[in-house]
């Protein structure tokens, strides 16, 4: 017979692995399209290095922690981590978390 703490423990832990995985889905499709904005700007040079001075860069940085230097940024790959580590401590997080992949379910 299952405990039923270890149950509820399981059923935690599937849906922290669910989301993980979902947000590094994410996190990979909204690389991917920078990549796409990267190829497109190739025909304008000035504008792509404008573009990869700021906004290219900036989102990048807010997705990855690559060229990342200082602390005062939350990256989205530090929320995975934080996630994954189970470092939230917010409750109402989790129960979000549940309703959105319900949401995302019906659709």
């Amino acid at each position: 017979m299952v405990n039923p703490a270890e149950a509820k423990a399981n059923i935690l832990r599937d849906e922290v692995f669910l989301a993980v995985d979902e947000l590094h889905k994410i996190q990979q499709d909204m690389l991917g399209k920078l990549e796409e904005a990267r190829e497109i700007l190739r025909s304008f040079p000035a504008e792509a290095r404008r573009a990869e001075a700021y906004w290219l860069s900036s989102i990048r940085k807010a997705l990855t922690i690559d060229g990342f230097l200082g602390e005062a940024m939350v990256t989205m790959q530090d929320t995975i981590g934080e996630i994954e580590a189970g470092d939230d401590g917010d409750d109402d997080g989790l129960d979000k978390l549940r309703t959105a992949i319900r949401e995302d379910a019906r659709y």
